[in-house]
Order: C-alpha cells, then structure tokens, then sequence
C-alpha cells in the first residue's frame, strides 16, 4: 500500500514521504518489495517494529491461550534489517532507545528515494486497540490489564 501511494503522490508531483510500518515478522514476507521503492526512487520509509516475535499471533497466544507461546519467537531467525536493506541499496539505520529513534526518524527523511528505520521493542511488546475473535468493536481492548 505505501508503494502504491508513493507512486500516486509521484505522479501528482506532491513530493511528500509515505511511512510504511510493519512488525519483523510481516515485514520479513514483504521485503522483496524494497526492490521496487529502490528501481523508482520513491520516497518510502520503511519503519519496521522489531520485537523478535510474530508480534500479533504472539500477543494472542498471552491474552487468550494462556502464555502458551508456539512457533512465534523470531530471535534466531530475523534478518539484520539494515543490512538487507544495503542490500536492495536502501539505506537504513537502527534504533534501541528514545533518542535513537528520534535520531534516526529526522535522518530518514533528508534521504532522497527510500529509507528503512528498524526500531528495536522489548519482546512483550503489545498492540492496542484490538478485538477479539467473534467479538465486536464494543468489545474492543486497550490494554494488557482489561480485566483489572
């Protein structure tokens, strides 16, 4: 999707950037698309929030299956994000801390053509708002700790 609104707005000869985020695990079956923001120069930063696991399969596993984690943990298996960004010759950067991540958000943008961030998270990381299987957007959770 940030590939295609990067064209749109080339096209329209808008100029402006297209934020592209994405867990470690998604991002890993979507790389092959850098080489494409690569060959047309588009304006893409790649934002990438890597806590080592299949964030979302693994926030369900702790929420609803009783911390009873499978297949999930990415640790061995990741990728260096900012090396196979090199690779596709988009240039990246990798931040562990606040100031990191500030650093390497203003860096991104005074790149000409795609760029790629990879914000390092703690493993129990959790995205918020979601709603459960079968349930509906009242039901909604925002947190963690929905049932204190």
């Amino acid at each position: 999707a940030a590939i295609g609104a990067a064209f749109g707005l080339k096209e329209a000869g808008d100029g402006a950037h297209v934020i592209s985020f994405s867990g470690d695990g998604g991002f890993v079956m979507n790389a092959q698309e850098m080489a494409v923001a690569k060959r047309y120069n588009l304006p893409v930063r790649f934002c990438i929030i890597n806590n080592a696991f299949l964030g979302m399969v693994r926030q369900w596993q702790e929420l609803f299956h009783d911390n009873r984690f499978s297949h999930t943990d990415l640790a061995d298996l990741n990728p260096d994000f900012v090396l196979l960004g090199s690779a596709y010759g988009i240039p990246g950067r990798r931040a562990s801390t606040p100031a990191e991540a500030q650093a390497a958000i203003e860096w991104a943008f005074t790149v000409d053509g795609p760029s790629l961030i990879e914000f390092v998270v703690p493993k129990e990381e959790m995205v918020f708002p979601m709603v459960p299987a079968g349930a509906s957007t009242g039901d909604m959770i925002t947190s963690r700790y929905r049932y204190d």
